[in-house]
């Protein structure tokens, strides 16, 4: 398994420090703590769940929702992954419209 330096996670997806610990904080990611150095390590699995969780905080989510969501979706069926589905689409065209209209105004 590879597994990822803070520094690498941080420059990779562009967060900061204080964003990567939070993220921990809240037992969203878990990473492997080297005891000698103190560094973290974080794995393939932690990677990709950092990538949701910013693309939903993107898209409105907040940061809990979106580790709620994740979660859920992780051990779900795929009556939940549809319901999500529909929610994106309105969260999506929800700000498609508001593009729209500051467009408009611009």
């Amino acid at each position: 398994m590879e597994y990822y330096q803070s520094k690498d996670v941080m420059n990779t997806l562009g967060i900061s420090r204080a964003t990567l610990r939070y993220y921990e904080q809240k037992g969203i990611v878990k990473p492997k703590i080297d005891l000698e150095n103190g560094y973290r390590y974080y794995d393939n699995d932690d990677f990709q769940v950092l990538k949701q969780c910013l693309v939903l905080n993107n898209i409105g989510y907040s940061i809990a929702e979106a580790a709620s969501l994740i979660e859920t979706l992780a051990f779900s069926s795929l009556e939940t992954y549809l319901d999500f589905d529909v929610k994106l689409k309105k969260k999506m065209a929800f700000y498609g419209a508001i593009s729209r209209n500051v467009n408009e105004y611009v």
